[in-house]
């Protein structure tokens, strides 16, 4: 069996998702690629290609500046918000190296996939793995702080592009969380015939891991924040702001790690944007709780990460979120938007009786929920399904 992932990008949340369900598969035995469209992929990232080994390097770098300026024209004179077109003058479903995969496992895909061309013209089964709500709107990502009547008659526009092109493929949409299966399903743009499955994300657990017995560990506990732009209204970080005034600031130190950090306040630590994921573990292990207040989100990477390093989770019950933290066992979850209770949560982990039966209960789900070998089961039985 030869599978391809694709995905738009090399770094990102979703990227690191489609790389370590690609290398879970990859240690299993199935014979797996990924195709990014640019980029350099590191060497410890198996059968992955970029778009330039099957097109010629000048074609792909014009091209790719196009579509960005094409996706780009549709936002002036609206609000400027994260809005994607469904086509990209890439033509995938031509390239020879594409059609030799039995089945293509596609991923985040904007600017990249051309919906129209590849769902109609590509025979072949289709995995969509959803990293956010693009795949079934009219271009938004999530609903928060997207302008919605500015771009009312483009997205149904797009919608319909999309909904014309799906009709007419094999497709099974994988939704790692519950609520974006959800989502997906009631969005009414797929055909009848389209399965939807739940298959959580993997993750190393050999790498994201508890501190080891004996190693130096912080005597003054401390509160973490992750994001890949901190700054952006969907993942919280105002609700975090909120919570955080109403806690006496030398009870812990406070971090929070990603684009944007700088604007916190002076009590908060920027630790700025980490790519790699050892340092990444290591900011895990040096925290005692890991706070998430997403208004919107599929199953953060960060959170799985926090589990996986036995880290307790306090967290909005958004999304997929509520799917990971189980209240007062490994974590707090929270009533969206509700900063009284945030603060709750925060001092309850903080001052919890017995801290490593909460560390020690976040572990366990990480292992339970998102071993390779689970989901590597999972999605090697759907491709067989389909084949």
């Amino acid at each position: 069996m030869r599978v391809l992932h694709i995905n738009t990008n090399i770094h990102g949340g979703a990227a690191a998702a489609a790389i370590r369900i690609h290398k879970a598969q990859l240690e299993a035995g199935i014979d797996s690629h990924i195709l990014f469209l640019k980029g350099k992929p590191s060497k410890d990232i198996p059968n992955a290609h970029v778009l330039s080994e099957f097109l010629f390097p000048t074609v792909v770098y014009l091209f790719d500046k196009l579509n960005r300026a094409l996706n780009y024209r549709f936002q002036i004179g609206r609000p400027e918000c994260f809005f994607n077109s469904p086509r990209s003058l890439f033509r995938l479903h031509s390239l020879d190296f594409v059609k030799g995969f039995d089945v293509i496992n596609l991923h985040w895909i904007v600017k990249f996939i051309d919906i129209p061309t590849f769902f109609t013209k590509l025979d072949k089964p289709i995995v969509w793995t959803m990293h956010d709500m693009c795949p079934f709107t009219g271009g938004y990502h999530y609903r928060t702080d997207y302008p919605e009547k500015e771009y009312a008659k483009l997205s149904e526009r797009f919608w319909n592009i999309k909904k014309k092109a799906f009709g007419k493929a094999d497709i099974t949409m994988v939704g790692p969380s519950l609520w974006l299966c959800d989502e997906a399903k009631n969005s009414g743009i797929f055909s009848d015939s389209t399965k939807y499955v739940n298959i959580k994300y993997a993750i190393d657990l050999e790498l994201f891991a508890p501190i080891k017995e004996g190693s130096a560990i912080s005597k003054k506990p401390m509160v973490l924040f992750v994001a890949e732009k901190s700054g952006d209204k969907r993942k919280g970080i105002d609700y975090l702001y909120a919570a955080l005034d109403k806690i006496d600031h030398d009870v812990a130190d406070f971090v929070v790690l990603g684009k944007g950090g700088a604007d916190c306040p002076d009590y908060i630590k920027s630790a700025g944007y980490i790519t790699s994921q050892e340092v990444m573990a290591d900011w895990y292990r040096k925290a005692s709780l890991f706070v998430i207040p997403s208004l919107e989100d599929n199953l953060p990477n960060t959170v799985i990460e926090a589990m996986a390093c036995g880290i307790p989770v306090v967290g909005f019950d958004a999304g997929g979120i509520k799917d990971m933290i189980i209240h007062k066992e490994n974590g707090f979850l929270v009533p969206t938007k509700d900063v009284e209770k945030l603060t709750q949560g925060i001092l309850y982990v903080l001052k919890h009786q017995n801290k490593e039966e909460l560390s020690k209960a976040a572990r366990a789900f990480a292992q339970r929920n998102f071993n390779n070998e689970t989901v590597t089961i999972q999605y090697k039985q759907l491709y067989e399904s389909l084949l």
